[in-house]
């Protein structure tokens, strides 16, 4: 066997052991979609909900264009080390739909909402030691927002920015969408 089967083979067999050490459910907490995962024999696990970045990406961290699974890469990794997590779809992910209200009405303060009724829900189920908010990309300023809002135990940043969110997301904007649909979006954002 060559050195990229004999990784590829490692790979699947750790996958499968991560697969095979936890739970995994479904739920719906409102309007959003979200996976729990909570590691087998671990009694009250720390719990990680996971806040995805910028754009619309699922649970796993994949949007339409990119699917790189971040956040499901980043759960099976915690889950190994006995850390359950909670990942859910942010607003958008799979389409908009009438559930989320009037496009045009969402605002910023609606992902931390988000954010803030997972924690709460989190907090009642009682089953878990801790609640960490993990935060990535824009996901971080959700999650120091939500963290002024309820109580949590720990806070964790990924790839934040040096920059303000607005000062990334308009140049983001220009490379992504028609000039004529960024000037109302840039007007919003300063």
């Amino acid at each position: 066997m060559t050195c990229c089967g004999l990784v590829a083979l490692a790979l699947v067999l750790a996958l499968a052991i991560v697969a095979a050490g936890a739970e995994q459910s479904r739920i719906r907490i409102g309007a959003i979609d979200a996976v729990l995962t909570v590691p087998d024999g671990v009694e009250q696990p720390p719990i990680a909900l996971l806040i995805a970045g910028a754009g619309s990406p699922d649970h796993d961290g994949n949007d339409p264009r990119l699917t790189p699974a971040t956040l499901k890469t980043l759960s099976e990794q915690l889950m190994v080390r006995g850390i359950a997590t909670r990942r859910y779809d942010k607003r958008g992910a799979g389409g908009w739909t009438a559930q989320f209200g009037r496009r045009e009405d969402f605002r910023f303060k609606v992902l931390v909402d988000g954010a803030v009724v997972m924690v709460n829900h989190l907090r009642m189920a009682k089953t878990f030691a801790k609640v960490i908010l993990v935060g990535h990309s824009e996901g971080r300023l959700v999650a120091i927002l939500a963290a002024q809002r309820v109580p949590i135990d720990r806070l964790i940043l990924l790839a934040t920015a040096a920059r303000r969110q607005g000062d990334l997301l308009k140049p983001q904007l220009h490379k992504r969408a028609p000039p004529d649909r960024v000037a109302p979006m840039a007007e919003a954002i300063d």
